[in-house]
């Protein structure tokens, strides 16, 4: 069972890597032996987000696709992976404009669970133009979204934000969230294919001005092109990115898998 942590607790585990100077990794789990793996690599903490059932694989956006209740995805998981894990800290991805419930209740029905934090994923924000319009009048919205982080923050989670765009992001830092989760997806449409260093840019522009709203917040960022333990050395190198949050990246493992199979098949049999 994953041991229980307050969000203090977490705020100083977090400030204690930093002050390490390492950063402060979160991996997805869509099942067991993931989480387990994870946690023996180091990860700060485990995601549980409906792309790590959906998306095994394939890419995140299926997160956004009617194939599934996300929030129910995401406790299905923690049936799984709570079992296994033993010291790592778990992260709930939630959307918080689900309209089958009331998430309050919810909330509280994590917090039972043994979840100490939580993160609007997978949001509405992925989603722009008309579509998006349509969600934020009929309240399925980020804003949505934000109304229940902000409640989660009244109940004790430690909050992570997502957000695709500085507006967005400013509101995060206004409701003084304990980290901002840059998500780089929009910059990569937007560009048609965004390099590292466009990212970085980006990253160090909204960085600045929800730092002067709130000076405490983390920065974390996810999405393409930040796909390699070597693109995130870059982020840190030219950011005030403090931490990564690997949304299906670690749980491919195709390598180790190609080279396990390949070494069983290289065994030779007697004709």
């Amino acid at each position: 069972m994953a041991k229980r942590y307050t969000r203090e607790e977490i705020k100083a585990r977090f400030d204690s890597s930093i002050q390490e100077g390492k950063p402060i990794v979160i991996a997805s789990a869509g099942i067991g032996i993931s989480a387990k793996f994870a946690e023996q690599g180091g990860a700060d903490m485990i995601g549980l987000f409906n792309s790590s059932y959906l998306g095994l694989g394939r890419v995140e956006a299926t997160s956004l696709m009617p194939y599934g209740n996300a929030n129910d995805i995401m406790m299905s998981l923690a049936d799984r992976i709570f079992p296994v894990v033993q010291e790592t800290p778990m992260l709930g991805g939630i959307i918080g404009s689900d309209p089958t419930r009331e998430m309050t209740p919810f909330l509280k029905i994590m917090q039972f669970k043994g979840f100490p934090a939580v993160i609007n994923f997978p949001s509405p924000g992925f989603a722009y133009g008309q579509h998006r319009r349509n969600l934020e009048r009929n309240n399925y919205g980020v804003q949505q979204e934000l109304k229940v982080l902000r409640t989660a923050k009244e109940l004790g989670f430690y909050t992570f934000g997502l957000a695709y765009d500085e507006e967005i992001a400013m509101q995060i830092a206004a409701d003084n969230h304990d980290a901002l989760v840059l998500g780089l997806a929009m910059v990569e449409w937007e560009k048609g294919g965004a390099t590292l260093e466009e990212a970085a840019d980006y990253v160090n522009r909204i960085t600045t001005k929800v730092k002067a709203v709130a000076p405490e917040i983390l920065v974390f960022v996810q999405g393409v092109p930040v796909v390699t333990p070597e693109d995130t050395q870059y982020m840190y190198d030219h950011t005030d990115a403090v931490g990564f949050v690997g949304i299906n990246n670690m749980e491919f493992g195709e390598k180790p898998i190609q080279d396990t199979v390949a070494a069983f098949k290289s065994a030779k049999i007697h004709r």
